[in-house]
């Protein structure tokens, strides 16, 4: 085009440069800095990710949320630790509006795990007869309320009472060991 531009006379020759500058594709500010359109930035980390990194959202421009995966996780991780009562409240509240949905669950658990719910019994059953006090504290950080934890269902009335946060910890090494166990 340039050389059609030239060749025909319209131009001057020290004006070509800045034609020529014109001809070339638009530079996006986004392209600038670095980012591709493949690309997001994440909010939580600081850096530019590929986009199947973030989750859906279709309340965005984009259809992406502002944080990665990994850094909603982390988020939403801090969200449950630092609001334990206002979510147990709400899903209290949501059970009951839901009884014919928790049953369903129910059976369905006591059917996959039915040692488990075996055991729970026992230990109701120790705690009204005598035979396992609860305490008042966690063994682990001294928290409250305390449930019992069980490192081995087979073993019914070997307990170990934890506050909720550590009774999530422990049931997690547990299904990590047993992950462990099945690979191996």
């Amino acid at each position: 085009m340039i050389d059609t531009i030239m060749a025909e006379n319209r131009v001057a020759p020290e004006k070509l440069d800045i034609l020529a500058s014109l001809s070339q594709p638009t530079i996006t500010r986004r392209q600038r800095k670095g980012v591709v359109m493949d690309q997001k930035w994440c909010n939580g980390c600081k850096q530019t990710k590929v986009r199947d990194e973030f989750h859906d959202d279709r309340t965005k421009p984009d259809g992406k949320c502002s944080q990665c995966k990994k850094c909603r996780s982390i988020s939403f991780g801090r969200y449950r630790e630092n609001n334990l009562e206002k979510r147990a409240e709400n899903y209290k509240r949501w059970a009951e509006n839901n009884r014919d949905k928790v049953a369903a669950y129910d059976a369905k658990s006591r059917k996959l795990r039915p040692e488990r719910h075996r055991v729970r019994g026992d230990v109701k059953t120790a705690i009204l007869q005598g035979k396992l006090v609860r305490p008042d504290h966690c063994e682990d950080c001294g928290g409250t309320p305390v449930h019992s934890h069980h490192d081995d269902y087979s073993k019914p009335l070997e307990v170990r009472w934890l506050c909720p946060k550590c009774h999530a910890k422990a049931d997690k090494e547990r299904r990590e060991h047993e992950c462990m166990s099945t690979m191996s």
